[in-house]
């Protein structure tokens, strides 16, 4: 069930069966990319050649049939793939054939109807045929809302709705259904003949080509790994929203999503340790230890997009005086600064550019020379802060960076405050 490459690690093979996009958002070459971002090999059938860009569909090509059967005898006489994925069947001639050699496989179907634009992509004879014969004794089917909808004959408008729907499709034989509600509450419904398990995440205002390939892909990429289908689809879930978050704009049109942010946000990590650790060497070689205030100092620095204090890395312990000199207990670490990390997270969410920051001493010439070095310095005044803001751990530096964002509508280089009643001046 699988092999192994020149050094000896194991290798898991995929095959996709879907349509080609020649702008590499969706179809084939999405599924490509997301199985290899999970390190799985995988071999492609195409059955269709969409003519598209990111605006839209305009026209298709199909593949016949009998060149679509050649193509999956080829790779199955040479390879024994873990899974199948497969995404658009526009001809019932295409479904026929391709059902015939998914037999006792984990196979995933991402039942692919309508282009974001409208495009129709499956023929009406064959939603007919996938309805009726075509998700029978299948592994899983993965429809959106609208899909479920056109597969169901039924309205679906609300979370009982999905429900009821994933009961339909798998008492027309599919052993497990697993309905998208991106576009009605974010909710992903897996149903497996007895219970229901439900996914979550938090509304992302984007609409993104190619969600649901690289969502199925993921799914059938560690169900090929070995991995049961609840971990499965969870994993996915968890790749295919943060793929979502860091989408990029590449046309026109819808942005697409970046299948690789995994590999890249690790790497990323990496660069942000190494870069703490030279910042922190150069403090230490000037010996800042008159710049340390008493509730002592951190420094962090967050990865791109970061959305919670464990995008961002600080210094355990934060940075202490001791001895006339600083010291830290350790290295850098992400998670590991909350007040700080909640000053980053306030300030991304009006200037993203902005993604480090260290507290120091409050001192009247330091603010002076900053000043002089044309720096944009603001003063925030701690005892105007709200009593209820006051009283909540963590709440002071969020309501500074909004009442300067009310009054400045920009970041400052430096904000600085002369302190209240048992809070220390700070910059």
């Amino acid at each position: 069930m699988c092999y192994k490459d020149l050094k000896g690690d194991i290798e898991m093979i995929a095959l996709s069966i879907a349509g080609s996009d020649p702008v590499s958002g969706a179809g084939i070459q999405a599924d490509l990319k997301t199985f290899h971002a999970f390190d799985v090999y995988c071999a492609s059938v195409i059955t269709s050649i969409t003519i598209q860009n990111t605006q839209g569909v305009i026209e298709r090509i199909d593949i016949p049939s009998e060149d679509v059967k050649k193509q999956i005898e080829i790779v199955l006489s040479d390879m024994i793939v873990n899974s199948v994925k497969i995404g658009m069947l526009p001809k019932k001639e295409t479904s026929i054939t391709v059902k015939k050699y998914i037999e006792n496989k984990y196979t995933v179907f991402d039942p692919v109807i309508l282009s974001k634009n409208g495009y129709k992509l499956m023929d009406n004879d064959n939603i007919d045929y996938i309805k009726s014969k075509f998700i029978r004794d299948l592994f899983l089917i993965t429809p959106n809302i609208r899909e479920a909808e056109i597969l169901t004959d039924e309205r679906v408008s609300s979370e009982e709705d999905i429900k009821r729907a994933c009961e339909i499709l798998y008492e027309r034989g599919a052993k497990n259904v697993l309905i998208t509600g991106g576009d009605l509450n974010q909710i992903d419904i897996l149903y497996n003949g007895k219970n229901f398990f439900e996914y979550g995440s938090k509304k992302i205002k984007k609409t993104v080509h190619g969600t649901g390939c690289a969502f199925s892909s993921a799914i059938a990429a560690n169900l090929a790994k070995g991995k049961g289908l609840t971990d499965s689809v969870e994993i996915a879930k968890k790749y295919i929203t943060e793929s979502i978050k860091n989408s990029i704009q590449m046309g026109k049109g819808y942005k697409v999503i970046d299948h690789f942010y995994n590999l890249k946000k690790e790497s990323e990590r990496y660069y942000v340790i190494k870069e703490l650790k030279g910042a922190f060497s150069i403090l230490e070689k000037e010996n800042i230890y008159d710049l340390i205030p008493e509730v002592q100092s951190n420094l962090v620095f967050a990865l791109k997009n970061a959305d919670s204090s464990r995008d961002i890395a600080g210094f355990p312990g934060r940075i202490m005086k001791v001895d006339k000199k600083i010291e830290t207990i350790g290295s850098p670490e992400f998670g590991a600064s909350k007040h700080m990390a909640n000053l980053i997270l306030k300030v991304m969410k009006y200037d993203s550019e902005i993604r480090s920051a260290m507290n120091i001493k409050y001192s009247k010439r330091i603010i002076d020379l900053c000043k002089r070095l044309n720096y944009h310095v603001f003063f925030i005044d701690r005892k105007k802060e709200p009593e209820e803001i006051k009283k909540k751990e963590g709440e002071s530096l969020k309501w500074e960076i909004e009442e300067v964002f009310k009054k400045t509508e920009r970041i400052p280089d430096v904000l600085y405050d002369i302190g209240d009643i048992g809070k220390e001046p700070m910059i």
